[in-house]
């Protein structure tokens, strides 16, 4: 059955003919290629999660992010442009530039274009990337065709000098109708999965912190988070779809979120907002802290825990440091308080500032990632402990996640409890944070609990 769509009004009718009219008179005066946006409203929502299988049924760039707090529900279909760039820092200047040459037709309080991606936990070469993570790049944005958010629709459109325009209006037409009306086949899972024991991974997990606990109780830093890596064969095609849903379901707090480039997709759930910037306002969580919901399920023995508030007393510290120069004033809780993400628990603490000037989102990136909750404190240090002793690339896993739009705000969470889906393999990933007082196997059980939220998301979408 396919989706009712509200007809437009009369107005809405003639954005899209106005739009790529306004583009190629731009285009050609320039004798460059521009983009132009428009927005329309639906009269009914689309189920965000089945177009995300729409759009992966057929072969479209896609990304999704839902749920979670201050996360704001949305997903990118299509690719009408594409921005790649080092980290966040050289991304500021190339993402206002890219918002430059973006025409938009809408007023100035409606919802306009945003740049989907995210960026790796750090840069990397091509020679030192895993072959796996090199379509993802170091930092990856798209401008989507279609952006579906709050009710609206975004679309977006590449405008050459030679174009026309009814060409494109056709294009544009055929390109909605085979997203919007198309009925959504759901897909019969097929799959099966190898899943390993696990033992083999808590022995090594365990071994490697063993040395690096050693290294931290001798001076070489007071916090570093330890991560692994599991890589699970998959028999069969497994399409995204049924992850997400039985991760949303099982984490309602968290934000489920997906980047999907050809037959790879990112995907995962995360309890920790890296940073939100909206009306002049910023905010960002502090997660660090974690136990087993079900043997332990009250907050208070987190709190009342000097290792784990430690660890979390670490990244709160951590991230108000780093918010301070962009601030008149930040607000931190005396306390924080427990945040249930499936069968795990962690102390939670959001932090919330004015900001003294207008200032891009993607600055406020470079200033705070990699917090201390994914790579630990002092960071350098920290980060030169991850490189010596983890025997695999990061990649995206706990690196920033999100949008951005035309005026330098947005919104991005740190990539955790996630998984790079291709075919034939899931690579699971997950970490804990050491200090000196962290026992090896009890962390080895940590990681083991937060691998869990995706090992159980596959178990359900395969239905075994």
């Amino acid at each position: 059955m396919s989706l009712e769509i509200a007809p437009p009004s009369r107005l809405a009718a003639s954005q899209p003919e106005l739009a790529l009219r306004s583009g190629l008179a731009r285009a050609r005066s320039r004798g460059e290629v521009a983009w132009v946006s428009w927005s329309e409203r639906l009269g009914e929502l689309p189920d965000l999660f089945e177009l995300f299988q729409t759009a992966e049924q057929q072969g479209e760039r896609r990304f999704l992010m839902s749920g979670g707090e201050p996360s704001q529900t949305l997903l990118g279909v299509g690719l009408a442009g594409e921005l790649a760039f080092e980290d966040a820092t050289a991304g500021i200047d190339q993402t206002a530039k890219w918002f430059g040459r973006v025409e938009f037709e809408g007023g100035s309080g409606e919802l306009g274009p945003l740049l989907l991606g995210g960026l790796a936990f750090a840069p990397a070469t091509d020679r030192v990337r895993d072959p796996i993570w090199r379509p993802f790049g170091n930092a990856r944005f798209a401008l989507p065709e279609f952006l579906f958010s709050e009710g609206a629709l975004i679309v977006s459109v590449r405008v050459a000098p030679d174009d026309d325009e009814d060409a494109l209006l056709r294009r544009v037409a055929v390109r909605r109708a085979l997203l919007l009306e198309k009925p959504t086949a759901a897909e019969r899972v097929e799959a099966s999965l190898a899943l390993p024991a696990g033992d083999d991974l808590s022995r090594r997990y365990a071994t490697t912190a063993a040395r690096l606990i050693d290294a931290i109780r001798a001076g070489g830093a007071r916090k570093v988070v330890l991560a692994e890596q599991e890589r699970i064969p998959v028999a069969g095609r497994l399409p995204a779809l049924p992850i997400l849903r039985a991760l949303a379901q099982a984490h309602p707090s968290c934000t489920v979120y997906a980047m999907g480039i050809g037959e790879r997709t990112f995907l995962g759930v995360t309890p920790e907002c890296l940073v939100a910037v909206r009306g002049g306002r910023v905010r960002a969580a502090a997660v660090g802290g974690t136990s087993n919901r079900v043997r332990d399920p009250l907050a208070d023995a987190l709190r009342h825990s000097r290792k784990e508030r430690a660890e979390h007393d670490f990244v709160v510290r951590g991230i108000e440091t780093s918010m301070r120069p962009f601030c008149a004033s930040v607000e931190v809780p005396s306390e924080p308080t427990g945040l249930g993400a499936g069968r795990a628990q962690h102390l939670w603490t959001e932090l919330c500032g004015t900001l003294r000037a207008p200032t891009h989102v993607l600055e406020l990136v470079a200033a705070l990632h990699p917090t201390a909750a994914v790579a630990g404190t002092p960071r350098d240090r920290a980060l030169e402990l991850i490189c010596e002793h983890e025997q695999f690339d990061r990649g995206w896993y706990a690196g920033p996640i999100g949008w951005l739009d035309r005026t330098g705000q947005g919104e991005f969470q740190v990539a955790l409890r996630c998984g790079l889906l291709t075919p034939g393999e899931i690579r699971l990933y997950a970490g804990a944070g050491l200090v000196e007082a962290s026992d090896p196997a009890r962390e080895a059980d940590e990681v083991q609990l937060k691998l869990l939220a995706l090992r159980d998301a596959l178990v359900r979408a395969c239905g075994s």
